[in-house]
């Protein structure tokens, strides 16, 4: 068998060595694929990768801020500022203990789409400032120990599950409404989905496998709609239902 000439040799012993850094450097690079979030304001900003909220760290986004990768991560007490109106869709939401989404100052939104869901210990809330608005249409599985969502216009056509701990839906104060067109699931014992205020049921609200719902503020008989308890579920008045002009069966 011929023996290599020494330049072949050395050409494809450098083309080798080439070859296993530009590897080592790719590698490097998919590693990498998260962009880290500092307490500071980003305006106009589009991340092209994943986010992650580190713990106890709070950024704002306004100004159409977004990202591009699938997963936002939120560490332990880490929250999120939303001054901005947009839309989250074909995302992957994961909350932290005690971490949360804050949609604030006049005007601003947040809808959460089709394609988009969350785990863990969710909040999503408005600071209660005019026109401020929160619609889910994704998936929402409230895994944790105390989560809230609500806005002065909270619509959710999606669905809502809380497997563990307590979710408070809505707020029980006057200017906070509610509308379901979607499910809302409190599921296993334990979990206690509170439903609270103006909160307009035209979708389903399920307990099951000893779940609770609770039923806070005051609200209407036509309001409730379909409520279902199966397995255990229970479901309890804890506020004022008004009655007037309807029929409580």
């Amino acid at each position: 068998m011929p023996l290599l000439a020494p330049t072949l040799f050395r050409s494809l012993l450098g083309r080798s060595i080439s070859l296993a850094v530009l590897v080592f450097g790719l590698g490097a690079r998919l590693a990498a694929q998260v962009d880290t979030l500092a307490n500071t304001t980003y305006t106009g900003v589009t991340f092209t990768n994943d986010i992650s909220i580190p713990n106890s760290v709070v950024p704002v986004f306004t100004g159409n801020t977004t990202f591009l990768g699938t997963n936002a991560t939120w560490g332990s007490s880490s929250g999120l500022y939303w001054r901005q109106v947009g839309t989250l869709d074909n995302k992957v939401l994961t909350f932290g203990p005690n971490a949360y989404l804050y949609v604030n100052q006049t005007g601003n939104s947040l809808t959460l789409g089709p394609g988009t869901s969350a785990t863990g210990d969710i909040s999503i809330y408005s600071d209660g400032s005019a026109g401020t608005s929160i619609i889910n249409q994704g998936t929402l599985n409230h895994t944790g120990s105390s989560g809230q969502i609500y806005a002065p216009t909270f619509t959710n056509s999606g669905t809502i599950n809380a497997t563990a701990g307590t979710l408070y839906l809505n707020y029980p104060s006057a200017g906070y409404n509610a509308t379901n067109t979607g499910s809302v699931t409190s599921s296993g014992s334990g979990t206690t989905v509170y439903i609270r205020g103006n909160f307009d049921n035209n979708g389903t609200l399920t307990a099951q496998n000893s779940g609770v719902l609770r039923f806070d503020g005051t609200n209407t008989t036509a309001n409730l709609g379909s409520i279902t308890l199966a397995s255990g579920g229970h479901a309890y008045l804890n506020g004022t239902l008004v009655n007037t002009g309807d029929t409580l069966n």
